[in-house]
């Protein structure tokens, strides 16, 4: 377990480091928040292009590895999580007093949908979901440095 939990945090980690390296490099081109016209203008060269797509995997790695880390911090207090639903693990997650609520977990899977699926003349939704997963970003390492503490205090007692 303490393999598995320490490679995530590593990873997870990792893809903050380049989703704000990505962030700042559109941030010189189009400064943020970014509306439907600076997707339009980003999309036209493949570097920015480049930008936008390392931005929507990154977002969805670090969603997808925080809610694996989340599962392993549960499983280490002691509860049942391997067969629940997402949605049952977070309301659980937050019941025992971490930064996370299932509402806004949905409002994070919308916004990786939206990055993930692009589809021409959608160019508002991208410019919206981009704008809103710098805030997103801010949330999910608040959960991730509570998840450490909480098993930096777990190995201490164990």
């Amino acid at each position: 377990m303490k393999e598995r939990w320490d490679h995530l945090i590593k990873e997870i980690f990792r893809h903050y480091e380049i989703l704000e390296k990505a962030f700042k490099e559109i941030d010189k081109i189009k400064p943020l928040p970014l509306s439907h016209r600076d997707i339009i203008e980003l999309r036209k060269n493949l570097n920015t292009l480049s930008l936008l797509d390392t931005i929507a995997y990154r977002f969805s790695k670090l969603q997808e590895d925080t809610s694996k880390l989340l599962r392993i911090y549960l499983i280490l207090q002691g509860e049942e999580v391997e067969a629940l639903f997402m949605r049952d693990v977070v309301n659980l997650a937050e019941k025992r007093g971490l930064a996370i609520y299932w509402e806004q977990w949905v409002a994070m899977r919308e916004l990786r949908n939206i990055l993930t699926h692009e589809y021409p003349q959608q160019e508002k939704e991208i410019a919206e979901a981009l704008n809103k997963v710098k805030d997103f970003m801010v949330d999910l390492y608040k959960l991730v440095l509570q998840l450490k503490e909480g098993y930096n205090n777990y190995l201490l007692k164990n």
